[in-house]
């Protein structure tokens, strides 16, 4: 009797011991795999889908109109005539009307605005050579 309990004891072990790292990885693969894969494929579905005149944002966060497509890239408006080219994977997301990104890319006028020179802050709209503060060494302290 005494053996019989033991063996049963020692199969239960093992099989815990196999068990839970079987359900580690299922574990795994529930929560950081497959959710993966599954934004990828989304991600890759509306690089496919964009057609021009849709308003897209970019990976790295630019906001821009589709003006042309091609197989490998996409040529976004981001300000009134000015074109970019991405490649096709770049395409983070469409914006649709009720985004907020696109209703700043609307209100933009096609494109986020551009700023003058004299608008952006610690600028003058002097040339370099009058603005950075250094002095020519054969001028002298009398020179400017």
């Amino acid at each position: 009797m005494f053996f019989a309990a033991t063996a049963t004891t020692t199969q239960s072990s093992s099989i815990t011991t196999l068990l839970f790292p079987l359900l580690l990885v299922v574990g795994a693969y529930f929560l950081f795999i497959r959710p993966r894969s599954q934004q990828m494929k989304r991600t890759q579905a509306q690089s496919r889908d964009v057609v021009e005149g849709d308003r897209v944002m970019t990976t790295s966060g630019m906001l821009g109109r589709v003006v042309r497509l091609s197989e490998e890239t996409v040529m976004l408006e981001i300000a009134p005539d000015v074109e970019v080219s991405f490649v096709r994977r770049a395409i983070s997301r469409k914006l649709d009307e009720s985004d907020p990104a696109a209703q700043e890319l609307d209100s933009a006028g096609g494109g986020l605005p551009l700023a003058h020179e004299d608008e952006l802050p610690g600028t003058t709209g002097q040339a370099d050579s009058e603005s950075d503060g250094h002095q020519d060494p054969e001028e002298g302290p009398e020179g400017r």
